[in-house]
């Protein structure tokens, strides 16, 4: 490793966020970029020590793997997933604060980015309480918050639902091929929010962008929150529709009751929280919308993107994303 650059970790390197930072920031004169994955040997880690990123095998279970790959860190970007092990709501809580108390022994840290989301909790005025993939990451940042000399170089990132949900979890979020009575072939979108709802999305390809916005402001970003939404302007059927005629392919949103949604994400399999998680989740987002990501002391990423840089909008996503893989499943 170049002694002229200062060691940038980040976690999660082969998924869709770290695996942005990795990229946008891997020719950086700045940076040397160790990217933290626990498969060396998949062809996505592959790819990015063939791009010239230093690969390093870490787990988030595992505090000597996880000092080792923090050893002369002088910036981290840390990312959990929650959906990685659903056999307990409280992996990812763990696996958080392991990390966040290694890095607070860091005589190296400069600076520390998080990748958390809002409470539900609180947006809601307790009203939701079961929305625990986002309520898990605000309660790490809550414990971040206690360790004041890491909060004070640390920035919290919260990432709004990606647009490429509709492809990662798409009996969940995205549009499902049916074919009708009728012998008709269309994609459907089934939620028991209201077809005027408004939710905020994101392209998750930009994390990269925004992160090295906040590298630049560095320490002035330190105990702050940072928003990264896109959109949040185009109602759920309208943002549909739009993709259906993109694609040329008949496309309905369809409202159901509650109680079907529920029934419906039983159908998939999903443990009970996390069917509570779920319908809570679009509940809120339906009644609190526009609260959601916005705050007095958060700030959007539009407000620390350079000039010339953007996230990109709906319109935007739509006419440059590869949509074969949703219309050929």
């Amino acid at each position: 490793m170049s002694t002229e650059k200062k060691l940038l970790v980040v976690l999660g390197a082969t998924g869709y966020q770290g695996g942005s930072v990795v990229r946008t920031l891997l020719h950086s004169p700045t940076y040397h970029i160790r990217a933290i994955t626990r498969n060396p040997t998949s062809p996505s880690a592959q790819a990015l020590a063939s791009a010239g990123a230093e690969l390093y095998t870490a787990d988030l279970h595992s505090t000597i793997s996880l000092t080792n790959a923090f050893s002369g860190a002088a910036t981290i970007y840390l990312v959990t997933n929650f959906f990685d092990d659903l056999s307990t709501t409280h992996k990812e809580i763990e696996q958080g604060k392991r990390a966040l108390d290694i890095a607070a022994k860091l005589p190296t840290l400069e600076h520390l980015i998080w990748s958390a989301l809002p409470s539900i909790t609180d947006v809601s005025g307790g009203k939701y309480r079961n929305v625990v993939h986002f309520d898990s990451k605000a309660v790490v940042t809550q414990y971040l918050k206690t360790k004041k000399d890491l909060w004070a170089k640390s920035t919290v990132l919260w990432i709004a639902p990606y647009f490429q949900l509709w492809e990662q979890m798409r009996t969940i979020f995205g549009p499902v091929r049916v074919v009708g009575e009728d012998g008709v072939e269309r994609f459907v979108i089934k939620k028991s929010a209201g077809p005027g709802m408004k939710m905020p999305w994101v392209d998750v390809e930009e994390t990269g962008m925004v992160v090295r916005a906040i590298l630049c402001k560095g320490r002035d970003l330190g105990g702050k929150v940072v928003a990264m939404v896109g959109e949040e302007n185009v109602g759920e059927a309208t943002k549909f529709k739009e993709w259906g005629e993109f694609v040329k392919r008949p496309a309905e949103y369809r409202q159901i009751t509650k109680e079907a949604q529920v029934k419906y994400l039983e159908s998939l399999g999903l443990p009970p929280f996390l069917v509570t998680d779920m319908s809570e989740h679009l509940a809120a987002f339906e009644e609190f919308q526009g609260k959601v990501y916005h705050g007095p002391e958060v700030i959007q990423a539009s407000e620390i993107l350079p000039e010339g840089e953007k996230l990109k909008d709906w319109k935007e996503y739509l006419h440059t994303a590869d949509w074969e893989p949703i219309l050929q499943k």
